[in-house]
């Protein structure tokens, strides 16, 4: 998947952490994407979509996987 590229390579620039669960990541960004396309962008013409609502979503995403050990690999 191209998401799952996305991940790794921001892993690989340390935007993300080196212990990052890519498959658990992936799998969540894609269930945001999913939740976002069916409650916003499919839902609403262009102009009624929150976009800012969509844009917090998607940093408050990042945020948690830089933070959340649930998301760090287990050894």
């Amino acid at each position: 998947h191209t998401s799952r590229k996305l991940l790794q390579q921001a892993v690989k620039n340390g935007e993300l952490p080196a212990g990052l669960d890519l498959d658990m990541a992936n799998a969540s960004l894609l269930s945001l994407y999913h939740g976002v396309s069916c409650t916003q962008i499919w839902r609403h013409q262009p102009d009624d979509i929150d976009w800012d609502m969509i844009d917090r979503l998607l940093r408050s995403w990042c945020n948690t996987l830089r933070h959340c050990p649930e998301f760090i690999r287990k050894s």
